[in-house]
């Protein structure tokens, strides 16, 4: 999932999606997430939607996903891997 997890925060969708994708992703399963770094600036969407690594981690593992992984991938975004459990 690249530059849209923010989007479902802000409009309080988290509850319909992450279910859907935990459901259709087999257990032992990776699940990727891209975000937007929290910086100001273009590209992206504004500062007070986007999420830092620490909420996107936060998100998954309430979801039921293990968090394997999160790095930095570029001057403007960051990758968290997390696992279905």
């Amino acid at each position: 999932m690249a530059n849209v997890l923010h989007g479902f925060a802000e409009n309080n969708e988290l509850d319909k999606v992450l279910p859907e994708i935990k459901r259709v992703i087999k257990l032992g399963g990776i699940f990727s997430v891209v975000e937007f770094k929290k910086i100001e600036g273009t590209p992206g969407p504004p500062f007070d939607v986007r999420l830092n690594p620490q909420d996107v981690e936060d998100i998954l593992i309430k979801y039921g996903f293990e968090v394997t992984e999160t790095v930095e991938v570029g001057k403007y975004h960051y990758l968290v891997n997390s696992v279905k459990n």
